[in-house]
């Protein structure tokens, strides 16, 4: 990618959905439901995008119109040596968290029907590598 250029963020639609399990012991069954509340996007250059949803697919075709509800634009290049030179095997390691809302129901013989058991992070993703590089421009008369 590019300095400057928004980057599509997202996760395939049927990664975002709701968990639910139960257990019944006797004629009780407890039943805790987690729902995707966001996803944390940690793009590898100290800076961290927060989505609220899975975000839309970026395909082949789209046009220059075409929008995203998230995205992020680097503002450096992934790496420069001490002359200021862009290192080609220089990467910046981005990573996605979800994040889940979860409560739980009771039915039966149970002391409370329910409540919110607060926000839990499920597994951290694989590090994918980013190259971020700048375009230059000549104008001439």
């Amino acid at each position: 990618t590019y300095v400057h250029l928004e980057n599509w963020l997202w996760v395939p639609e049927g990664q975002w959905h709701t968990v639910q399990a139960s257990a019944t012991v006797g004629g009780t069954t407890v039943t805790v439901t987690a729902e995707p509340s966001k996803i944390e996007w940690v793009m590898g250059d100290g800076h961290t995008k927060v989505c609220r949803n899975a975000g839309r697919p970026w395909m082949q075709g789209m046009t220059d119109a075409a929008r995203t509800s998230c995205g992020y634009a680097y503002n450096t290049i992934s790496v420069k040596d001490r002359a200021g030179a862009y290192d080609p095997d220089g990467r910046f390691g981005v990573t996605a968290q979800f994040f889940y809302e979860v409560r739980w129901s009771c039915t039966g013989a149970c002391t409370a029907p329910g409540g919110d058991l607060g926000e839990y992070f499920g597994p951290l993703s694989p590090v994918a590598e980013l190259e971020v590089r700048q375009r230059q421009t000549v104008v001439t008369q």
